[in-house]
C-alpha cells in the first residue's frame, strides 16, 4: 500500500512499529486478548511462553468479564456525549 501512494515501504513500517499511538493500541487489544486462553483453560506453557515472548504476560491477571464491563459502559457514555451534541 505504501509504494502505491508513493511513500517509502520500509520507513511507513518502521514509523507504524515505533508510533506511541499504536504502542497504546497494542496494548488495549492484548489487555483484552491474554486474559481468555486463561479464561477459558487454554493456558499451558506454550501460551505463557508466547505471551512473555511478546511482553504481554502482566495482562494474564486481569478479568476480561471486567474490561468487557468497562468497554460497554464507555460506549454507552460516548453515545449519551453525541447525543447530546446532536441535540443542541
Amino acid at each position: 500500500m505504501w509504494h502505491t501512494l508513493d511513500y517509502d515501504g520500509e520507513e511507513c513500517c518502521r514509523y507504524v512499529e515505533e508510533s506511541e499511538l499504536m504502542r497504546f493500541y497494542r496494548r488495549g487489544l492484548f489487555m483484552r486478548i491474554v486474559p481468555t486462553p486463561k479464561d477459558v483453560g487454554l493456558w499451558g506453557k506454550r501460551i505463557q511462553t508466547a505471551f512473555e515472548d511478546m511482553g504481554v504476560l502482566e495482562f494474564a491477571s486481569l478479568n476480561p468479564e471486567e474490561g468487557m464491563r468497562a468497554d460497554e459502559s464507555e460506549a454507552l457514555r460516548l453515545e449519551q456525549e453525541l447525543r447530546k451534541t446532536r441535540a443542541t
